[in-house]
């Protein structure tokens, strides 16, 4: 599953960052899927190397009971809700604690990155953003993009 998430307000105004979700093969009887970010975002939750989300500290152990929609909130929450506690990346963590005003620059350099690569498509699906069906208009977040 390929998605994204626009952020309206927060630290991470005008974020639109790409991710996939990776389902298992023994879903919903196994492990918890997997969130990938597909473009750079710089947050504690966040693997800065891989783009994978820390799910273990919401979803400790996935069973029946837990749904996709419930990880899709979890996404769209963590650009509201920073939670430094059990951080992956430690850096992103301390900054937004101890030096906040160095954890907004670096957040603003992510957003900037992911803008820029907004219409990236590796993959052949035909849902993905496409600039030639764009309309900045319709969305606050992007309509200072520069398409």
């Amino acid at each position: 599953w390929h998605g994204a998430v626009f952020v309206r307000h927060g630290v991470y105004i005008e974020g639109v960052f790409k991710f996939d979700i990776l389902i298992p093969q023994n879903f919903p009887y196994g492990n918890c899927p997997k969130v990938i970010f597909t473009n750079p975002i710089y947050h504690p939750d966040v693997n800065p190397e891989t783009g994978e989300l820390n799910l273990k500290r919401n979803f400790s152990k996935w069973s029946t009971g837990n749904h996709l929609y419930q990880i899709l909130l979890h996404i769209k929450q963590i650009f509201y809700r920073v939670n430094t506690e059990s951080a992956i990346n430690s850096e992103a963590a301390y900054l937004f604690e101890n030096e906040f005003h160095r954890f907004k620059q670096k957040v603003a350099q992510s957003i900037e990155k992911g803008r820029r690569r907004l219409f990236d498509n590796d993959s052949d699906d035909p849902h993905a953003i496409k600039k030639k069906f764009w309309r900045p208009e319709f969305s606050p977040v992007t309509a200072s993009l520069d398409l």
